[in-house]
């Protein structure tokens, strides 16, 4: 190691005070974006209104810049998009062992850092229905009345 070399302690210190920098801004930033319901919030009567969203976009990418200076709203977007992903995941692993019937001490508890903050968007985090290739009742009895009259008018 060189004189002017930092000790490794030192550089560590500085290293984990710059990163709860970070994570304060993030906190300020994941607060500004559940301000601006507009992004996340599919039931905001301003969803689909792109002006609206695009604004929302151009105030959470200055915060962002406090960060990086050279961000984007493409890069915005892809934060925006792994936080949720990671959120997601997340969740699904509390909700799962949830519905396991285990005792609450067996619930899963999220590691994530902001899993907290981003819970908000949990309400908009419902899974598709799925189709469903099974009959019902009614719609075999019509199914099989076509299929007959096919059947029928085929030998006729």
């Amino acid at each position: 190691m060189a004189k002017d070399d930092p000790p490794i302690c030192q550089t560590n210190k500085k290293k984990k005070k710059k990163k709860n920098i970070v994570m304060d801004v993030n906190e300020d930033f994941i607060e500004l974006y559940r301000n601006h319901s507009c992004l996340w919030n599919v039931k905001c009567k301003d969803y689909s209104n792109k002006i609206k969203r695009n604004s929302s976009y151009e105030i959470l990418l200055k915060k962002l810049k406090e960060i990086y200076p050279e961000a984007t709203t493409e890069l915005l977007k892809k934060k925006i998009n792994n936080m949720r992903t990671t959120f997601r995941r997340e969740l699904k692993k509390v909700e799962s062992s949830m519905g396991t019937g285990s005792s609450t001490e067996n619930v899963y508890e999220p590691s994530l850092w902001y899993y907290d903050l981003l819970y908000f968007t949990a309400q908009c985090e419902t899974g598709r229905k799925g189709v469903s290739n099974d009959i019902s009742d009614e719609n075999e009895a019509q199914y099989t009345t076509l299929a007959e009259n096919n059947i029928v008018s085929f030998i006729c």
